[in-house]
């Protein structure tokens, strides 16, 4: 019983955050939270203030993040063309990644690079834990079905690696940055400030509920290891 309860409050600490943010977001994209200048025109304005006009602000439909690789500030719809205090805050979050990257700012530049190493391993984890079972039935060896089944538990450990630079980067990047940033911009009152700051803290909780998931993830193929 006290392991269910366990798995039910992880549960809710990986995925209300997500819930949490997405409401914040929301409100602040609000009329009244309006700015005389959309997310992207406020990015330009900020780079060319940092001196980084040589990276690209562009529309995506891949979420709001910065790509290192190709120095580019991808913002989505709702941030780009949007004006409200939520298009403000999330275009500053992401230009702060810039701003890291220029100054080598270690944990993004080692991400970046787990990120490229690993995210195939992952897939290939994938594979091998979906494949254990049906190796199995195949040769009717359940040591090859064991060991291909742990060969793919044990790359899910690798989107940890990820997740421990990861957090330190978006916090950096929203605490250390975007709200100096913020806050030397001058063009926010004292409560839409610390409205912003509310913004930023609710999306540091989505890379925590992230990593939670994994933790899950890890748990659940444990169990089932552990069972065999």
């Amino acid at each position: 019983m006290l392991v269910v309860v366990i798995l039910i409050i992880f549960a809710l600490l990986a995925f209300l955050p997500s819930v949490i943010v997405n409401y914040i977001i929301k409100k602040y994209h609000s009329p009244k939270h309006l700015f005389p200048f959309s997310g992207h025109d406020y990015s330009k304005t900020l780079l060319g203030t940092l001196r980084l006009e040589h990276i690209q602000v562009i529309e995506t439909d891949k979420g709001d993040h910065y790509d290192p690789e190709k120095k580019i500030v991808g913002l989505s719809k709702d941030t780009f063309q949007n004006s409200s205090l939520s298009a403000i805050t999330i275009a500053t979050h992401e230009i702060s990644h810039a701003l890291q990257h220029a100054q080598h700012y270690r944990p993004l530049i080692l991400r970046t690079k787990l990120v490229k190493l690993i995210m195939p391993l992952e897939k290939i984890g994938a594979g091998l834990l979906f494949l254990s079972p049906l190796s199995i039935l195949i040769t009717r060896m359940p040591i090859l079905g064991m060991l291909i089944f742990l060969g793919g538990f044990l790359t899910l450990f690798t989107s940890i690696l990820v997740h421990a630079v990861t957090i330190p980067t978006e916090i950096d990047a929203s605490f250390n940055k975007a709200i100096p940033l913020l806050e030397k911009s001058k063009i926010l009152t004292q409560d839409q400030l610390k409205n912003s700051k509310k913004i930023l803290l609710a999306a540091a909780f989505t890379y925590i509920a992230v990593a939670l998931r994994s933790l899950l993830d890890i748990a659940r193929w444990w169990d089932i290891l552990r069972r065999r």
